[in-house]
């Protein structure tokens, strides 16, 4: 406190200011209460003296407001207050001075804003909050009631409309449908004559709603037909829903699937693979350009059901091309063409040209040794024969060959079912270059 007097300040007295008060009412050191009643205190004060005081009581610039939220819903509830000095807050709970710890968080921020933060609230936790903020000068407090409602009793899962049978004709599409009712937390899975339905495997769509499962089923082949089964499972339970699909070949020949076009790396494996429908099954044979196709040490013709696969386990610059699949019946002919995109293993990029690249460009070229020279050369392993499928008549031997390719020469390990193997008296290794 400054006392001011003719321009010329001097010092008054200090009046010893006792500890806040617990009450709304604002609270005034006694020097204030002098001031209030217009009586200046008595000693060294003349009759033009000034004062200049400073106080700011604490006061809520945003005040609390009722909640209501159900059981296990996170409550924030939120002050702004003001005062000089800053004022000290505190929470209460039915007069209850709360403890801020577990569930209940309490944040402030530097515009003067306090929140009290209850994760996952309980009904427990309903009653009166009071947020009391204190200062020097007074006291205020802001109320504000929670009700905390008892969480809705989880929907039991229940299937309300079952998959129904379909029939279509090779080359349509056929939708599954089932409508259910229960908990968020419901995983959905399509099946397929108890195997689980695979997407890249099937050309499908699955979606699900909350409410409604679909599976999508695009141009199928009789191959297709059989039993569909939704199943829903939660933590607690698990049900079902089976429905029949019939899908009727047609009479002529029919590409349900296509061959795609393929992009392999020299020396791997490509594989060309369709689907035909036809009544009788039709013929299939295959040619690439307009050579026909045979089986040899390089090319495996392959069938499955209505499944034609054309397989080149090492693909080269003489097996790039167009290829063509042919279905033939009684009833007519069909053709699928697709080609086969050979690219060129990519060299690995040696050190000494790493460094070159993050050269600045110079007038003269560096000299180059003849061991970087040999280092520019290197490769990066690739197969140039990959491993073949082997089919084997127990206690006959078996041998598995592939090819490799790569400077400097590749380190070569083996493994069955991830698991590293090592030569033994029943199994041997062995490694040549060529």
């Amino acid at each position: 406190l400054t006392k001011v007097h003719g321009g010329k300040p001097s010092s008054l007295p200090l009046v010893e200011v006792t500890s806040p008060l617990q009450s709304d009412e604002e609270y005034l050191s006694p020097l204030e209460e002098v001031m209030e009643i217009g009586e200046p205190p008595s000693r060294g004060v003349g009759p033009q003296s000034k004062y200049a005081f400073f106080k700011d009581p604490p006061s809520f610039q945003a005040a609390l407001n009722d909640h209501g939220v159900t059981e296990g819903q996170e409550v924030t509830m939120s002050v702004k207050v003001r005062g000089q000095p800053k004022p000290m807050v505190y929470w209460l709970r039915d007069k209850v001075t709360l403890k801020t710890s577990g569930r209940f968080i309490v944040r402030e921020t530097e515009d003067g804003t306090s929140e009290m933060i209850i994760t996952s609230a309980q009904r427990s936790d309903a009653g009166l909050y009071t947020c009391k903020i204190i200062n020097e000068y007074g006291t205020k407090q802001s109320e504000c009631k929670l009700e905390v409602k008892a969480s809705p009793a989880q929907e039991a899962l229940a299937i309300i409309r079952e998959v129904r049978d379909v029939a279509v004709r090779a080359g349509e599409s056929a939708m599954f449908e089932c409508h259910m009712t229960g908990p968020l937390d419901v995983e959905v899975d399509w099946l397929s004559n108890g195997k689980l339905v695979q997407p890249a495997l099937l050309n499908c769509k699955m979606t699900f709603n909350g409410k409604r499962c679909r599976l999508l089923l695009n141009s199928l082949h009789e191959d297709d037909s059989g039993t569909y089964t939704c199943k829903l499972s939660t933590a607690k339970e698990e049900l079902t829903s089976s429905a029949h699909l019939k899908v009727t070949p047609s009479r002529e020949p029919l590409f349900t699937r296509k061959l795609d076009i393929l992009e392999v790396i020299e020396g791997r494996t490509a594989r060309f693979d369709c689907k035909v429908s036809g009544s009788p099954p039709p013929v299939v044979t295959w040619n690439h350009f307009e050579n026909p196709v045979e089986e040899s040490e390089n090319v495996r013709l392959l069938q499955e059901g209505g499944r034609y696969s054309l397989v080149i386990t090492h693909v080269s610059s003489d097996t790039e091309g167009f290829y063509t699949a042919v279905a033939k019946n009684a009833r007519g002919k069909a053709e699928c063409t697709a080609e086969l995109y050979m690219q060129e293993p990519r060299p690995a990029i040696s050190s000494h040209m790493a460094k070159l690249e993050k050269m600045p460009s110079i007038a003269e070229e560096p000299e180059v040794l003849e061991s970087e020279v040999e280092q520019e050369q290197r490769t990066m392993p690739d197969f140039v024969k990959p491993l073949a499928d082997l089919e084997m008549i127990e206690g006959k031997e078996a041998v598995l060959k592939c090819k490799v390719a790569g400077l400097p020469y590749p380190t070569i390990a083996w493994y069955h079912n991830g698991k590293k193997i090592h030569s033994t008296d029943d199994r041997k290794m062995t490694q040549r270059k060529e």
